[in-house]
């Protein structure tokens, strides 16, 4: 469940713009995974927006990803409306 809706959001939010940039479909299909893997019933947003932050800034270095917590915790937002309906 949390992986499809995870890899929508992220695809459609293409963090770093290699999708748009014409990548693959599954360009952060590690980073979705990892995201993943880390959401359960206990999750808060706060919590999953720190996940999404850490989970690309270790994989692409905040030179490259370099969107804020902020915005992080936008997409967290998303997946939790997306979870509701």
């Amino acid at each position: 469940m949390s992986s499809s809706k995870i890899k929508e959001i992220i695809n459609a939010w293409d963090p770093i713009s290699l999708i748009h940039s014409g990548a693959p479909n599954d360009e952060y299909e590690y980073e979705i995974n990892q995201i993943a893997k880390s959401i359960n019933e206990k999750i808060t947003i706060e919590n999953l927006a720190e996940n999404i932050y850490k989970v690309f800034s270790n994989s692409f270095g905040n030179d490259i990803f370099n969107k804020d917590f902020k915005e992080c915790f936008e997409i967290a937002i998303k997946y939790f409306k997306m979870s509701d309906d």
